[in-house]
């Protein structure tokens, strides 16, 4: 009796410290030094990239701590954050992804998950409730916060092996949906120590609720992301 109860401290020692030293690495999200004059160039021709696309994008800025969505080279909206992190893989102190490039690189096909889901209403052809009146108005159309919810965490997961994990401070205005299980404190674990397939980087970012809500419900789909150093 006395062994097996020595063997199960002894296990429970070893599964916390395998707990300590396999959990992904963090580390504060600082603006690169310097660019060379050969990388502001490569810098400048993937920003052209983008803007002859015509397609919608998006932009993180770690100077201005901001996220951007961009069209033709205009940003049409920015989404400050608080603070950010940068998290890296690790298996008992060492990287597992330690020459992983994310910076002066255009990462695609960015998803949201959970996913997105709208609840939309509908309206009957010829349906009188649905007819505006003398006394009585017709159907208000809803607005984006009633028929998107929005969840206090969620990724933007790209397939190159990143994503931008957004956890949201205060309370989330309009609709709001269940965090999902996914974002566990264990899953987060397997994930970081390898063991689970995830991002091979991630930055994690502190965003006001209503600012994050807002990035939420607008995000292009399927974007394109450029982190600016």
């Amino acid at each position: 009796m006395g062994r097996r109860c020595l063997f199960s401290k002894i296990f429970v020692l070893f599964l916390i410290l395998f707990c300590l030293l396999s959990c992904a690495k963090e580390e504060h999200l600082k603006q690169s030094p310097n660019l060379t004059k050969a990388e502001e160039a490569h810098l400048l021709n993937l920003r052209s990239l983008l803007a002859t696309s015509k397609e919608f994008y998006t932009e993180l800025s770690i100077r201005d701590k901001e996220i951007r969505i961009c069209h033709s080279g205009v940003t049409l909206k920015s989404y400050p954050y608080k603070k950010a992190e940068i998290e890296t893989r690790h298996f008992f102190f060492l990287p597992i992804d330690e020459n992983f490039k994310w910076t002066n690189k255009i990462f695609a096909n960015g998803k949201l998950f959970p996913e997105r889901i709208i609840n939309r209403i509908r309206i009957i052809p010829g349906d009188e409730t649905t007819r505006p009146t003398p006394d009585q108005p017709g159907i208000v159309p809803p607005t984006m916060e009633e028929i998107i919810g929005v969840p206090p965490q969620y990724e933007l997961l790209f397939k190159e092996g990143f994503s931008i994990k957004f956890n949201l401070v205060g309370k989330i205005p309009g609709k709001v949906i269940e965090k999902s299980k996914e974002h566990s404190f264990f899953n987060d674990l397997l994930t970081g120590s390898g063991f689970k397939k995830g991002p091979k980087l991630r930055v994690k970012v502190e965003m006001d609720a209503n600012t994050g809500a807002q990035f939420f419900r607008s995000a292009p789909e399927n974007t394109k992301l450029l982190i600016l150093p």
